[in-house]
């Protein structure tokens, strides 16, 4: 676990080059400074900047304004303030046009530049909202600009009794005042776009794992808390988002603020329990609903934006109260238990994000900085990449113990074989029995076999599977690796029956460990095949039926290889021509014998082909072309062929019902003789 060691070093070097980087700017030494001759002075909602200069007996003397009177007008009871300053244009700025930056104001704005309105930054009431987390840029055109003579500008500010301002305003070039606003917009509000886009990836990692994985809960809760924290990232970049939408600010503060920290309270919880295997008694998970329940509805009837930031005084430290009452309970507990492994890793794991927040509460809390983002939101996204590396590491693991899990899942499958052909031997003298169990034995059977029908990855297969009785000789499989079809197969055991099936599912768990093995050597399906015939060989052991077959291989996007144990060769359909191929091999090296005849000598020969948007590959057992009809008359291939030509047009699961229909009319005045399976394969 290096990494949890290192990270911290890691993410603080990459907080220090954003320092660095966000206080580089070559125009720095143009800028005036409005901070020393900035003042303030109450206003009300309609008052104007008018007013301001033609009659300045109707406002308020102005005052010094400085970090040290902010506190002043936090208390006063308006809810708007005139701030003023005064400046001349130094000669390294005169003629030019120019930008006005506020770093942080808090809540929204409009400028005057010499009573000419220059800029606003979120909306006044009525329809108010904030331009929270942005930084105030103004155009100022030369044209406005006194550049002999004093400027005077001056700014409304909607404050509600909760003003937060960075003093340190200036006016700089365009280009100058531009850049810096947009950097520190960016560090502040727009970066965190991109970390809702991993919050985002993050929720749909997860509840995948939980979906398709071992569904272990704890992944369903760490989504689920990623889900939770989207809405709450969002107040970050809010004037952007409110833009586009009626909704009042203070109800979008319900949603991503209150409601968002309620649930990953809740989230975090039920994660830290399911991660160290603590069992909630049931009072305490229905007191945690509860409160859950209470802090919705509380927080709903909620009206006006100064109600909820009154109620944020109170539900947010007694969520943060929850959250440590919690792991302090769970942490303790576990710590004396075989669970004491997971303790650790979850302190390590989240040690970055207690060192955010002590940041956050350094520079936000003790010394008021506003113009730096929060570093908590950082370290949660480097919680978040541990939670990932955890789980590489998880999956590891559990490919390794999925290995000694499949060979014991061999050993048993031999051991079972075992079993049904002694069960076998027994049933011929039970007629009805020995139904029952066929019954028992099919269902399992179809278990072993993939889906009739399905669509991967640029393929669509589809199979006609007709077994003679309740259990079948044919099988077929299809070799998927990293959601990527890596090839196909068909098989026929001679006979059919109980003892056939054995055969199938055992040659099929085969096949399929020695295709993924040998994919790694890039084995051609010749090769694979006589790794087959080999195992089977030695697998089967006295059993003596033996079996036909067909191995495709997906060497790129459109080429295919296959090699022939003794089988009907597969038929093309070209869609360009029309025409139906017989995939023959080549002549030049013999092709002969099957899988799994004891001393016998075989030849499996490669043969590769291309496959075009929609080419089809028909694959079948003799079952197909061996069914008679009423003259006694076999099918053949020719007849297979021109029944596919008639069906041609159909799509893939109508041609297999189709295929369906035409066996029971075909054999209808005779029995069929076999188990019957065509494998249809389409190139999207």
């Amino acid at each position: 676990m290096w990494f949890f060691k290192k990270r911290t070093f890691i993410f603080i070097l990459i907080i220090c080059f954003t320092f660095l980087s966000c206080n580089k700017n070559s125009d720095k030494q143009n800028r005036i400074y409005l901070k020393d001759n900035l003042t303030w002075a109450p206003c009300t909602q309609n008052s104007l900047v008018e007013e301001i200069k033609g009659n300045k007996n109707a406002f308020t003397e102005f005052k010094k304004f400085d970090e040290n009177t902010i506190n002043e007008v936090k208390k006063t009871t308006m809810d708007f303030i005139w701030l003023k300053a005064e400046f001349k244009i130094t000669n390294e700025l005169k003629n030019k046009n120019l930008g006005f930056v506020v770093p942080f104001v808090y809540f929204a704005d409009k400028v005057w530049l010499n009573n000419v309105f220059i800029g606003e930054h979120g909306q006044f009431p009525p329809n108010f909202f904030p331009n929270k987390y942005q930084s105030q840029y103004c155009f100022i055109s030369k044209d406005i600009v006194n550049q002999e003579e004093t400027n005077t500008l001056y700014i409304k500010l909607f404050v509600k009794g909760d003003a937060k301002i960075d003093t340190k305003m200036f006016i700089s070039t365009q280009k100058d005042a531009y850049n810096y606003s947009e950097r520190l917009n960016f560090y502040n509000s727009k970066i965190f776009m991109f970390f809702e886009g991993g919050m985002v990836c993050a929720f749909i990692l997860f509840f995948l794992l939980y979906l398709l994985a071992d569904r272990k809960s704890y992944y369903l809760y760490v989504a689920l808390l990623n889900l939770a924290t989207i809405p709450f990232i969002s107040a970050f970049y809010s004037t952007e988002l409110l833009g586009f939408t009626t909704m009042s600010y203070a109800t979008y503060m319900k949603f991503a603020y209150f409601f968002s920290c309620y649930f990953i309270t809740y989230f975090y919880e039920l994660f830290l329990a399911s991660f160290l295997h603590y069992k909630y008694p049931k009072k305490q998970h229905i007191a945690r609903i509860s409160i859950l329940f209470f802090e919705i509805v509380v927080t709903a009837v909620m009206y006006t934006y100064e109600q909820l930031m009154t109620l944020s005084t109170i539900v947010i430290p007694f969520c943060f109260i929850q959250i440590v009452i919690a792991s302090t309970i769970i942490i303790v507990k576990k710590a004396k238990s075989r669970d004491l492994k997971r303790v650790i890793l979850l302190m390590r794991l989240f040690t970055v994000i207690l060192i955010t927040i002590g940041l956050d509460l350094i520079f936000h809390g003790i010394c008021k900085i506003q113009t730096i983002p929060l570093f908590t939101l950082f370290g949660w996204q480097a919680t978040i990449i541990g939670f990932i590396i955890i789980l590489v590491v998880r999956l590891s693991t559990l490919f390794s113990q999925n290995k000694t899990l499949t060979g014991n899942l061999k050993k048993e499958v031999a051991k079972k074989t075992v079993e049904l052909q002694q069960i076998n031997q027994n049933l011929k003298s039970e007629q009805e029995k020995i139904q029952q169990d066929l019954q028992i034995a099919g269902k399992i059977q179809h278990k072993f076999l993939p889906k009739l029908y399905q669509k991967i990855s640029g393929w669509e297969i589809s199979v006609f599977y007709s077994p003679l009785i309740e259990v079948s000789g044919d099988f077929f499989d299809l070799y998927i690796k990293q959601n990527k079809l890596k090839g196909f197969s068909i098989f026929d055991v001679s006979g059919h029956g109980l003892p056939a099936s054995l055969v199938t599912m055992l040659s099929k768990h085969v096949i399929s460990d020695i295709f993924y093995e040998d994919l790694q050597f890039f084995d051609s399906a010749s090769g694979i095949l006589m790794d087959v015939n080999e195992l089977i060989i030695k697998r089967k052991g006295s059993i003596d039926n033996y079996m036909t077959g067909l191995l495709f291989k997906i060497t790129d996007e459109n080429t295919l290889q296959f090699a022939n144990a003794g089988h009907p060769y597969p038929l093309l359909y070209k869609k360009e021509t029309g025409e139906i191929i017989d995939l023959l091999p080549s002549k030049e090296v013999p092709q002969y014998g099957a899988i799994g005849i004891k001393d016998v000598e075989v030849s499996f020969v490669d043969t590769s082909f291309q496959m075009q948007s929609g080419d089809m590959l028909f694959c079948f057992t003799d079952g197909i072309t061996e069914m008679r009809n009423a003259q006694n008359q076999d099918l053949g291939v020719d007849g297979l062929k021109e029944f596919i030509k008639n069906n041609i047009h159909l799509s893939i699961p109508e041609l297999v019902f189709e295929f369906k229909r035409f066996q029971t009319e075909y054999s209808k005045d005779t029995q069929l003789q076999d188990d019957t399976t065509v494998m249809i394969v389409k190139k999207d």
